[in-house]
């Protein structure tokens, strides 16, 4: 097995420890800058290529060795930014994604692009490059907005469905807190997709075993990916979730990430708690629990090493 890193295929067996959820570099559209919500806030802005740099050396000193880079075209990536921070940290495997985050997000390309267009780049991105720098999307992106999908989500999703089936590349799914999955899921299959090519994120902003066992029983991945950000929801939770899960029976559909995207929750920008935190952390402390609940504490490695592994691999 195969998955695609930004710098071309590596064997799945070599990913190592993998975060599957962050962005170094990104820039929100600048109309969505401007609105209340971001109000110029220079948090969002993360443009400092060295600091980026400087964060994966965290990371690859915590352990880590990969990293989903999961900022889209809809979200200001910046793909020479990327290239610049990939060739610096050439021990990182750094896997990018191709597609879309959001329908709110879009702009008047996305409209008045056909599907067949719309999956013919998304497809380009991944066999091909992005825009023009050599690097290699590994994984295709999805999402929907607050407990509804928008005809242009709708639209989108299936254009992704199809370059999936043109590349193998697996899709991930954005859920806004944790809503619409079982809908992406039903829009997906009926396109053809296989559940288990299937990720979804944000999993955390909605700890409801009995909706997201709905999720895992046809065979997709979640991914809990809010793990530092305690202003969601204390870490004890996302344990207590994961623990439920695996008692469940799906220790092996299960991933962890951190979705950090803001100046303010990287060390190199004079925050925290930084790329390190997942693995220098947050897995002793679920190791811990894991124990103390009778459950072999070994398996929270799966998450981070053997699940991820398999979830991005090419499915060719």
């Amino acid at each position: 097995m195969e998955v695609i890193t930004a710098k071309g295929p590596v064997s799945a067996s070599n990913l190592g420890l993998t975060n599957s959820h962050i962005h170094l570099v990104a820039m929100p559209p600048a109309w969505l800058y401007k609105t209340p919500t971001f109000s110029n806030d220079p948090d969002y802005a993360l443009t400092d290529v060295d600091k980026a740099v400087q964060e994966l050396k965290y990371f690859l000193k915590s352990g880590g060795k990969t990293a989903v880079d999961a900022t889209c075209r809809d979200y200001g990536r910046n793909p020479k930014a990327i290239k610049y921070v990939v060739e610096k940290i050439s021990e990182a495997n750094l896997i990018l994604v191709t597609g879309f985050n959001r329908g709110i997000y879009l702009d008047k390309w996305y409209y008045e692009t056909s599907i067949d267009k719309l999956a013919e780049f998304f497809s380009n991105e991944v066999e091909e490059d992005i825009e023009g720098t050599g690097l290699k999307a590994g994984l295709i992106k999805i999402g929907a907005d607050y407990m509804r999908i928008l005809p242009i989500e709708k639209k989108c999703i299936k254009a992704a469905a199809n370059a999936h089936l043109s590349t193998g590349a697996p899709i991930l799914v954005h859920t806004t807190l944790g809503t619409m999955a079982l809908e992406i899921l039903e829009i997906l299959e009926k396109e053809g997709i296989d559940p288990a090519n299937v990720i979804f994120y944000h999993v955390d902003r909605n700890l409801d075993p009995w909706y997201w066992e709905q999720v895992l029983e046809r065979g997709s991945y979640i991914t809990l990916d809010q793990i530092g950000k305690i202003k969601y929801g204390p870490e004890s939770k996302r344990i207590e979730f994961l623990v439920e899960i695996v008692r469940r029976g799906y220790e092996n559909q299960l991933l962890l990430g951190t979705d950090f995207a803001r100046r303010s929750d990287f060390k190199s920008y004079g925050g925290g708690p930084g790329l390190g935190y997942l693995f220098e952390k947050f897995l002793p402390f679920a190791k811990k629990v894991f124990k103390s609940e009778g459950i072999e504490e070994n398996i929270v490695e799966k998450f981070v090493l053997h699940n991820p592994s398999k979830a991005f691999s090419i499915k060719k």
